[in-house]
């Protein structure tokens, strides 16, 4: 009897010490991250609760995401807010609900506010036409620009590399197809010495950006080609022109941050590095990578930032590629090597 009355106390024991963490997860105060549903619908329902599930195991605290219709008022959200939680860990709030962040701030001052402030230079203050010159009472997070323009860079190198490493096993099989046939031995010789120069060149990449970010953008990408030794030849837009597009021959590849949505479907055998939140179902096939910097991935390091007290700073996109296509999973392996342009960036892959 007392054999069996100590086994049944080990088991409560280990029951009630595995509850433990369970029980310290669940009763912790969330982090909450505001959104509208039309990002929602464009980033996926489905990407959300994962990502956040990630965001709430690394935290070791429930994320929760506040939903709010697109058309809700400032009053709305804050009585949304409230029902999801009346006290929050933090609030995380898009630039575009700055005007609800300062609201949230003012009723409730004793609340970490973090405001995600997106692609925007440095220098720039885009949540001040919101909270005025209260900026030491909120967290400001950007997109690191340098950072992603960086990887960008590096991905954008690997690809070219890899397009043309498949270009040369070409031009050697058709060169020893065409030296079996002698008459056609000067036509493939002189195709493959065109074919040399070109790879010579090492390759051409057109880049969108939006004009606000062009400089400290291209000088990022340019350092991460520079830093690979390269010679890619590289053309910088700041919208999408078909006359100008076409009068660049030889295109290996395209990087897409923001602007020249336009090219995806124009040129559609052309690979992509593609920076969006869109849903990964919709995204075209010649995609190559995607680099994401929604809040929904940023929660994590804009909440350590918080809880360290970093009032400003910045957070690198994070990019993926799909698990089907093996030259984004290479590339994002080369890059995880050489440190990806940033200690916070990660790699991963899409499960789509």
């Amino acid at each position: 009897m007392k054999t069996k009355n100590k086994k049944l106390a080990v088991i409560i024991f280990i029951a009630l010490f595995s509850a433990v963490p369970l029980i310290i997860f669940f009763t912790r105060s969330p982090v909450l991250v505001v959104a509208d549903q039309s990002s929602v619908l464009l980033y996926g329902a489905s990407r959300v609760r994962s990502d956040t599930l990630k965001s709430s195991l690394t935290l070791f605290r429930r994320v929760k995401p506040v939903i709010a219709a697109d058309d809700a008022g400032d009053d709305i959200l804050q009585f949304v807010i409230a029902e999801v939680s009346s006290r929050p860990f933090c609030v995380l709030f898009p630039l575009r609900f700055a005007k609800t962040a300062f609201f949230y701030r003012e009723q409730h001052p004793e609340i970490p506010v973090i405001i995600m402030e997106g692609r925007h230079p440095s220098e720039a203050s885009p949540s001040a036409f919101a909270i005025g010159s209260k900026q030491d009472d909120y967290f400001l997070y950007k997109t690191d620009i340098a950072a992603d323009f960086y990887n960008a860079g590096l991905a954008a190198s690997f690809l070219i590399d890899s397009i043309m490493s498949g270009n040369n096993k070409n031009d050697a099989k058709t060169n020893d197809e065409k030296s079996e046939k002698s008459e056609k031995k000067k036509a493939g010789e002189s195709e493959a010495s065109e074919k040399s120069k070109k790879n010579e060149k090492g390759g051409t990449c057109v880049i969108f950006m939006e004009a606000q970010i062009q400089r400290q953008a291209r000088e990022a990408f340019l350092k991460a080609i520079q830093d690979q030794e390269k010679t890619i030849q590289t053309h910088f837009f700041t919208s999408f022109s078909q006359n100008q597009i076409s009068r660049i021959s030889d295109i290996s590849c395209a990087v897409l941050a923001g602007q020249g949505a336009d090219f995806l479907e124009k040129y559609s055998d052309i690979p992509v590095i593609f920076f969006t939140w869109m849903d990964l179902s919709a995204i075209p096939a010649n995609v190559t990578l995607v680099f994401n910097d929604s809040p929904w991935v940023q929660t994590v390091p804009a909440v350590r930032m918080a809880a360290a007290g970093v009032q400003n700073g910045q957070i690198p996109s994070i990019p993926s590629a799909f698990k089907f296509n093996k030259a984004g999973i290479e590339i994002l392996q080369k890059m995880k090597k050489t440190g990806a342009g940033s200690e916070n960036t990660k790699v991963k892959k899409n499960d789509v």
